[in-house]
């Protein structure tokens, strides 16, 4: 789950990213659903085995997203990261993958100016990228994601408001989970 919040005019609440129990088997799906189109930074998430959501009050100051992930041992949230939104920009800011920061430009890098797919570095320094439906046999306003050996391990549907996140894209759970984010923000803005 993310949770989008300024400090100063509110506390933050209890929030998950979706860490199922048994992530050996089969594809989790998640899907979204935008309480106010609006403003994408607000969103509810579902699967089967968790819920979450997204929240961004208005500031005039910077915003923080947390991420939160449930630990099952624990039976708690732990925050997993943060994104941290410059007050002048929509576009700019830094995200926190635990205590690993990248500019939030590094995850939604063209590899050349002519590029439809947008890529970012794992943690542990693996190559993905996402790729507009179009590009992939899918439909425009879907997006893909596949690793450095092109197998997919994500997969949006904008019809239906799901990803589809397959086994090779549980290692990198929140970082495919935050970047689809950014991708459909930015698309929806106009700058991606």
């Amino acid at each position: 789950m993310l949770c989008t919040y300024n400090p100063e005019l509110s506390p933050p609440r209890s929030l998950v990213s979706f860490i199922p129990t048994n992530m050996s088997s089969g594809d989790l799906v998640l899907k979204w659903t935008w309480p106010n189109p609006e403003d994408l930074r607000n969103a509810d998430l579902h699967s089967t085995r968790e819920s979450g959501d997204f929240e961004t009050p208005p500031a005039d100051t910077i915003f923080v997203t947390y991420f939160f992930r449930f630990n099952h041992h624990t039976g708690r949230f732990e925050e997993a990261g943060r994104l941290e939104w410059y007050p002048s920009s929509e576009r700019a800011g830094s995200v926190y993958f635990g205590e690993r920061q990248v500019q939030m430009n590094a995850l939604h890098r063209k590899n050349k100016p002519t590029s439809r797919s947008r890529r970012f570095k794992s943690n542990k320094g693996n190559e993905y990228k996402w790729k507009k439906g179009s590009d992939a046999g899918m439909q425009e306003l879907d997006f893909v994601c596949v690793d450095s050996w092109r197998r997919v391990v994500g997969r949006w549907s904008n019809d239906s408001q799901t990803l589809t996140m397959t086994s090779g894209g549980f290692a990198i759970f929140d970082e495919l989970v935050v970047t689809l984010w950014l991708q459909i923000w930015r698309r929806e803005k106009g700058f991606w």
